[in-house]
């Protein structure tokens, strides 16, 4: 991050950095779930996302694809196209819409 190479312990669909964090989507191994993490810039860990609430619109635990940090927000988007809204510093779904 800040064009420095990080190296992480296993293959990354995406990264972004937002606050201070560095939020990765792992490629998910066979039936793996809630592939996002969050990282210090010394790389400690500081959470994995944990399932989206029902209220909102999610299914409990989801396979992410994306990361994308908009307007100052971070999101991740599913499998299924859904775009959740996320708190960057718990993980936490604030939101949900559909992109795909």
């Amino acid at each position: 991050m800040n064009n420095e190479i990080v190296n992480l312990p296993r293959p990354v669909f995406e990264a972004v950095e937002i606050n201070d964090n560095i939020i990765v989507v792992y490629k998910p191994s066979r039936d793996e779930y809630d592939n996002v993490f969050c990282y210090s810039r010394s790389l400690e860990t500081k959470w994995r996302i944990p399932p989206v609430p029902v209220e909102i619109g999610g299914t409990g635990r989801c396979v992410y694809v994306a990361v994308r940090v908009i307007n100052g927000d971070c999101y991740v988007t599913d499998f299924g196209g859904r775009r959740f809204k996320i708190d960057a510093e718990s993980g936490i779904a604030l939101s949900m819409e559909f992109v795909k």
